[in-house]
């Protein structure tokens, strides 16, 4: 059954929002407008051409940006039993599954901290002092990132209880 009139334009304002928020963190808005559209469409998988009708973009398009969603962890292909197609499906576990993601990438940068440290081992205070303020940065980032996660974990059980 298509929707019409105000849900579908406040479902499409939204998809948009999201396409707006993604532009801002550098994924790119039709990441947004992708990730968007799963987060509400129903039934809750949709194939490259369904994306590709809902969102007015390309199959080229739709087909580089949710391959970059699957390797982010944000949407998974599923099939279904009978059907050819190869659908698209947010993952609900997403969320901290791209924040422990991304705390590789702060212990990756706390390590070149400690790199350009070694380099810079005897240079004066005040060449040295942006490295560590990044390295203390990035050690205290890695500390608390995991304690949120854990945290978050922890909520989420009581949720689903």
């Amino acid at each position: 059954m298509k929707k019409k009139g105000p849900t579908l334009h406040k479902e499409m304002e939204f998809v948009e929002e999201m396409g707006v928020a993604f532009e801002n963190f550098g994924l790119g808005r039709m990441a947004g407008r992708i990730l968007g559209w799963l987060l509400i469409c129903d039934p809750e998988h949709q194939t490259s051409a369904q994306l590709a009708e809902k969102l007015k973009a390309s199959k080229g398009s739709i087909s580089t940006v949710t391959r970059l969603l699957a390797q982010m962890g944000f949407i998974k292909r599923v099939t279904i039993s009978g059907h050819r197609a190869t659908y698209f499906k947010f993952t609900t576990t997403s969320w901290p599954e791209v924040i422990r993601r991304k705390i590789d990438g702060i212990l990756q940068m706390k390590t070149l901290a400690a790199n350009g440290l070694k380099i810079l081992e005897g240079a004066r205070p005040q060449q040295r002092e942006r490295l560590e303020l990044m390295k203390e940065f990035y050690t205290f980032m890695g500390q608390e990132f995991p304690a949120m996660i854990n945290r978050w974990d922890d909520h989420r059980k009581k949720l689903e209880r």
